[in-house]
């Protein structure tokens, strides 16, 4: 899974791009799936399985919440199949998100909830795995894009190459 930074950054970058009445409750939504129980707040069998289209179904995108929610997914999805080669993933990305999560705290000036922060790490020193300018890239594209987006992969995968 993304870090919460940056699903936060992905929120932050799309709430400067579109237009959302409940910026509250969408926050709230982008955290949420990685503080229910898995797979099941994943709509796959894991987190790199999600399937966002099942949670449409299922919810809808009828409030902030609901909405944030469905970023959550689609960034998840998009991450897995754009970011992260999963035919040798490996557990050092969590060491490169604890490297990055000031870099993205500072950059997109987020707000950690409370309930979130005991559950952040800092290091120092450069990522192994990601690009941090291709990780910018992508967060940018991901908020680009919106929610309703049926062309979301292809531009962000265009906005990665």
């Amino acid at each position: 899974m993304p870090s919460y930074t940056i699903h936060l950054a992905v929120a932050a970058e799309y709430l400067k791009n579109h237009e959302e009445p409940d910026k509250q409750g969408f926050l709230e939504g982008v955290l949420a799936p990685d503080f229910l129980p898995k797979p099941a707040s994943h709509y796959g069998p894991a987190s790199s399985q999600c399937r966002p289209d099942l949670f449409l179904l299922e919810q809808g995108l009828a409030d902030g919440y609901r909405r944030g929610y469905y970023l959550h997914l689609l960034t998840d999805k998009l991450f897995y199949s754009l970011m992260v080669d999963m035919s040798c993933f490996s557990k050092e990305i969590y060491c490169d998100y604890d490297k990055l999560n000031a870099r993205l705290i500072d950059r997109y000036a987020l707000e950690i909830p409370d309930y979130a922060r005991p559950t952040l790490s800092f290091l120092s020193g450069e990522p192994s795995i990601l690009s941090e300018e291709r990780l910018h890239r992508f967060i940018r594209a991901v908020g680009l894009v919106g929610i309703h987006d049926v062309d979301a992969a292809e531009k962000v995968k265009n906005a990665l190459l």
